[in-house]
């Protein structure tokens, strides 16, 4: 599970380091693939760092039966993601390339924050990042409630 996060420096090439704690699993639990794609919510938009065999489940869920879309929603899904992704490899020195178009989708110019969410990374521009998190500290009635209605306890403050 990836946890936690780190600021990372973009350079110029468009590099970052991938956190040592981070490269670890990604290279000995997913054979260091991985595929960056885009955020779904427009508010704040943030980038995805997803391991290959996690992005392939997802693939077979939403968008590899149909050759040609005849359903205006998956073919949405299938632009919107599958569309927006490319495949990412951790160099030698432990970096991945974020292109120009990612970089610029998520506002990011020479920083990026690297989040941990569990099962994938998210990548932000930090102060949309501080934005969200603002926001979900606002919503903490509301997160305390979905978490206890998917079977955990709300405990402390």
């Amino acid at each position: 599970m990836f946890r936690g996060q780190s600021l990372l420096k973009i350079d110029a090439k468009g590099r970052i380091s991938i956190p040592a704690r981070f490269r670890e699993i990604i290279s000995v639990r997913h054979a260091g693939r991985l595929v960056l794609s885009q955020g779904f919510f427009p508010e704040f938009p943030h980038l995805l760092l997803v391991p290959m065999d996690a992005w392939e489940e997802f693939e077979r869920n939403f968008g590899s039966e149909a050759l040609f879309d005849t359903d205006l929603g998956m073919f949405q899904v299938r632009l919107r993601t599958m569309g927006a992704c490319e495949e990412a490899r951790i160099d030698e020195h432990g970096r991945i390339l974020v292109p120009s178009i990612h970089r610029d989708y998520a506002g990011c110019t020479s920083e990026i924050a690297c989040v941990g969410m569990g099962r994938y990374l998210s990548l932000w521009k930090p102060a949309l990042l501080e934005k969200a998190m603002a926001r979900a500290e606002k919503n903490l009635a509301d997160i305390r409630g979905n978490l206890a209605a998917r079977g955990g306890r709300s405990t402390g403050p």
